[in-house]
């Protein structure tokens, strides 16, 4: 699916209908990859993550679970540990300051989502150089 895996500094976008087990291949995924990762959700409460974990028998160390709706506080938590990988489920639960504006305004959904996932990569990515 990936093409032989994942190319660092990449991104991702995962798609498919409600229900279909996105979140679930995630976090199997996430724990064959065996790296500090960081899965933030913005629908799913961490306790049901958890509980989605437990039932597949995932209990990596590796695998920080986060509820934020904000890039700002996603990347400051981010910051505060050491991360390989970030997931954020889902995408369009995600806003900046300057999305909500844009929401209002223009009712651009697409560029909103765009805006927010420039700013996480930009971000992190740039956080993980300066780091090295």
């Amino acid at each position: 699916m990936l093409g032989g895996g994942f190319v660092p500094g990449s991104s991702i976008l995962l798609v498919g209908q409600p229900g279909i087990g996105k979140s679930t291949f995630v976090i199997q995924m996430l724990s064959k990859l065996d790296i500090p990762s960081l899965y933030v959700t913005g629908e799913e409460s961490v306790d049901q993550l958890k509980l989605r974990a437990d039932r597949l028998k995932i209990h990596s160390k590796d695998i920080y679970l986060l509820f934020r709706n904000h890039v700002n506080k996603v990347v400051s938590h981010a910051e505060t540990i050491e991360i390989q990988s970030l997931v954020i489920d889902s995408i369009q639960t995600i806003y900046t300051d300057t999305s909500i504006l844009s929401l209002e305004v223009q009712l651009k959904y697409a560029n909103v989502l765009m805006s927010c996932g420039v700013q996480l990569k930009r971000r992190i990515t740039y956080s993980s150089l300066s780091d090295k």
